[in-house]
């Protein structure tokens, strides 16, 4: 971790684990109306008061959004909040086209035979975090002045929060 913070390497994370849990959701997206895309996530997250932190990308052209649990949660309802997020986002935002949005991670329900799902690079690189890449950003895609303390201060989602709100979308 340190050579990635010190811009020796770029080090990564698997988030699906082999038993289909996962810690996190990040949702990725890029393309030209990225941000756009990026706000009207924001404020489906916001309306459904999920906390989350946007990293721009280390390219600068994009961003994940990122949303911590504080258990394991299996994949396939992580990613079925991540789909429930996009669709409220593009209800309340039906203009936007969401060609930004990519994928998300992690971006299986299972664990793949022989394999370990898709690697995400963590935030914070060196080199691209003195372009103010792969930085967290706050509403006006400005850096946070401390990351450490934002990265700190992030509330992790409730497993009871993703059931009730699965559960109201069923």
């Amino acid at each position: 971790l340190f050579d990635h913070l010190a811009g020796k390497h770029t080090v990564g994370l698997y988030p699906l684990l082999p038993d289909d849990n996962c810690w996190l959701l990040a949702v990725d997206f890029d393309k030209s109306d990225w941000q756009e895309a990026v706000t009207a996530f924001r404020h489906a997250c916001i309306d459904w008061s999920i906390d989350y932190l946007v990293e721009r990308s280390r390219s600068g052209n994009g961003a994940h959004l990122w949303i911590f649990f504080n258990e394991l949660i299996p994949a396939k309802d992580a990613r079925k909040l991540g789909f429930a997020l996009l669709d409220k986002a593009m209800e309340q935002h039906a203009g936007l086209s969401f060609d930004s949005y990519d994928r998300l991670f992690p971006n299986q329900d299972t664990m793949p035979e022989g394999g370990f799902g898709n690697l995400i690079a963590l935030p914070l690189q060196q080199i691209p975090r003195q372009a103010g890449n792969s930085v967290f950003v706050d509403e006006h895609f400005q850096p946070y002045q401390n990351q450490w303390q934002t990265l700190s201060s992030i509330t992790k989602t409730q497993r009871k929060q993703v059931y009730e709100l699965l559960g109201k979308i069923a």
